[in-house]
């Protein structure tokens, strides 16, 4: 049996497997691509001709499934990569592979140095090394690696987005107040064309003072995230009584924050001015686009 004294180090012989696994986001294994490559020089026969090598992966559920890696009349030689494709007979989930066993009926006695296998998006499923990690000779041909085994911590899958459940509107008046018998209304626009209506200020309610804050907080109709948001329209209605001309509103400032579970919460527009804007009987609505102004 060879070592790496026999060998030395410049005659070592290493096997690198790399595993690409073909398939989409969501969807199973169906076939795998295999690419091995011996570990020495160019000149360099490292498993000769009469030797064959197998890959067997084996499942929880169905039947293991080998094929050839190197048919008996190939000779593979150092640094030279050898490729093969399996499709599987049936897809397979991920977490249905147990292991893969590498197999190899030879005269020779090669060492594994390092193996790897991957899996979609190319996250690791085994990655092993050593000097050697393994030797297959006549008496010890096969050699088996669990899946997964030996790879880092995978980094933690992205959180989904934030949902808010709530919208709070903080508004300023200016110089001009919003008068006692006048409303005012903030329509929310979604990015699915769908809209949600706010009542701000009620008929009747009370005037808003010049120079005066004011904040008014509502339910969301259904969850939602901030990229929901498209446009907020701010609309003065006037509703005027006897000797009364239509009513202007002058906002200071406005900021609207949606509000979720956990004192959780996301800017959705925020803007100030000497006025910001001036609401009028005949230009009575402002339209706010979603995370203008917002840090």
């Amino acid at each position: 049996m060879c070592n790496a004294k026999r060998l030395g180090s410049a005659l070592g012989i290493a096997l690198l497997i790399g595993f690409a696994v073909q398939r989409a986001e969501g969807e199973q294994i169906k076939s795998i691509s295999v690419s091995l490559t011996p570990y020495g020089t160019a000149t360099q026969v490292i498993v000769g001709r009469g030797s064959t090598v197998s890959a067997t992966v084996n499942f929880k559920s169905g039947a293991p499934e080998t094929w050839g890696l190197k048919l008996a009349l190939a000779e593979w030689h150092g640094g030279a990569a050898q490729q093969s494709v399996h499709a599987f007979k049936s897809p397979h989930d991920e977490t249905d592979l147990v292991n893969i066993v590498i197999s190899s009926t030879n005269k020779e006695t090669w060492s594994i140095e390092k193996f790897m296998v991957k899996g979609d998006a190319l996250q690791c499923l085994v990655e092993n090394s050593g000097l050697p990690l393994h030797q297959l000779s006549a008496a010890a041909p096969g050699t088996t690696y669990p899946i997964p085994g030996g790879c880092p911590a995978r980094p933690a899958p992205p959180k989904p987005p934030a949902l808010f459940t709530k919208i709070h509107f903080n508004i300023t008046t200016g110089g001009d107040d919003l008068r006692h018998d006048s409303d005012a209304k903030a329509v929310a626009h979604y990015t699915n064309g769908q809209s949600e209506t706010f009542l701000l200020k009620a008929k009747d309610a009370g005037s808003w003072d010049n120079n005066s804050n004011h904040q008014v907080e509502w339910p969301l109709g259904v969850p939602r995230d901030l990229a929901a948001f498209s446009t907020i329209a701010v609309t003065l209605t006037s509703h005027n009584g006897t000797f009364e001309t239509d009513d202007n509103w002058n906002i200071q400032s406005i900021e609207i924050t949606i509000l979720g579970p956990a004192n959780a919460s996301a800017c959705v527009f925020k803007a100030s001015g000497n006025p910001f804007v001036r609401l009028t009987g005949s230009a009575g609505t402002v339209n706010l686009k979603a995370k203008q102004g917002c840090p």
